[in-house]
């Protein structure tokens, strides 16, 4: 949205114009490496990207409790078929997005 303020005195009128610009939170990668356990307690790295995200957190099994970096990775050592969810706060949100890790 553009924002025009116009002042007026005696020497005449004078404008200043901003724009503001919103942008609603996102998660834009959500990403398990690998994508499959190869064994149980093997370390698996869940990496992700957001956008206009303020905090994020993660909750699942072995996920270190609290906020994570808003752009970053960490990694777990499922023992058994597993979800992970990434929640992204920010404007428009929270949003979330699950992943699903399975040990073979």
């Amino acid at each position: 949205t553009t924002y025009v303020l116009t002042a007026t005195n005696a020497v005449g009128p004078i404008q200043a114009v901003v724009t503001v610009s919103v942008g609603a939170v996102q998660i834009l990668t959500f990403s398990a490496n690998p994508a499959y356990s190869p064994a149980s307690g093997a370390p698996v790295v869940l990496s992700w990207t957001t956008q206009n995200a303020t905090s994020v957190t993660i909750t699942g099994t072995g996920v270190p409790a609290g906020a994570q970096s808003v752009n970053g990775s960490v990694t777990v050592n499922p023992t058994t078929n597993s979800d992970y969810t990434l929640t992204a706060y920010g404007p428009g949100g929270p949003v979330s997005s699950v992943i699903h890790v399975f040990v073979r």
